[in-house]
């Protein structure tokens, strides 16, 4: 009942999401022939990404990434959402050289899409009893199977994945209006920046409820992800506060 509960929801967000980039792209129009290549380009790239990343940052050995690039089974399970970034960025710089489309255009564009694809991941996860958080004594709290054959299940725990389904949703719907107070426009590199600052943030805060699950401290009370993307937050905090200079004193009537 509790999944078939979660498919309903999975099916609102994703109209929901639908909506809100098919305003968004109303917007700020990206064209047919370059949308589709992106997603032809982008997706084998960014799932191997992902799928790499993961390996790296749980020190599989080298030698057990054929057995899992080779094997069908092998791409069911095993990504790392960082992994994104590292895929899409070379895929759209593809994407860019094959249409002649300004790159630092086609990444505002698609920006905001990071929040839609982690909308669907992390609901996914959640279907799949991964990622969960540490445990909980709150009435919402899951419990998830460890080991099936066993019946081996976790205590209460925080539904994170659901926690960062949610959340991804809102902020996509928030962006437009903040881009507008913002008064940017795609090729400033505004919109990417607050995308990437808004993703790092949202990953830091979560964290803390998934220390203790599927996520453990290692160091000052972190995780490697709060680590990396307590990073992110500066740069591109910084990043954005010196484009939006910048522009501002491009803008600036000049004195004679």
């Amino acid at each position: 009942m509790a999944a078939f509960w979660i498919y309903g929801v999975l099916i609102i967000a994703g109209v929901v999401c639908y909506l809100v980039w098919r305003g968004w792209m109303k917007l700020h129009p990206i064209p047919v022939d370059v949308v589709l290549t992106s997603v032809l380009i982008g997706t084998p790239v960014v799932m191997a990404s992902c799928h790499l990343i993961y390996f790296v940052a749980t020190g599989m050995p080298v030698a057990a990434w054929r057995a899992f690039f080779l094997a069908a089974h092998g791409w069911r399970a095993g990504y790392a959402s960082i992994g994104v970034l590292a895929g899409i960025v070379p895929a759209l710089i593809v994407v860019s050289l094959i249409h002649r489309y300004p790159l630092l255009r086609l990444l505002d564009q698609f920006s905001p899409a990071a929040f839609i694809a982690s909308a669907i991941w992390r609901a996914d996860c959640f279907l799949d009893g991964c990622c969960y958080g540490a445990p909980t004594s709150l009435p919402w709290g899951v419990r998830f199977t460890i080991v099936e054959e066993l019946n081996l299940m976790t205590p209460p725990s925080h539904p994170v994945q659901l926690y960062e389904a949610g959340l991804s949703v809102v902020i996509l719907l928030l962006l437009p209006g903040l881009f507008r107070r913002l008064r940017t426009r795609p090729s400033e590199g505004v919109m990417l920046l607050v995308c990437l600052l808004v993703y790092s943030a949202e990953r830091f805060v979560l964290e803390f409820f998934r220390i203790g699950g599927t996520s453990r401290a290692v160091a000052y009370g972190m995780s490697m992800t709060q680590i990396v993307t307590l990073g992110g937050v500066l740069l591109f905090g910084c990043g954005l506060v010196a484009v939006l200079a910048a522009r501002n004193r491009r803008r600036q009537p000049s004195k004679e």
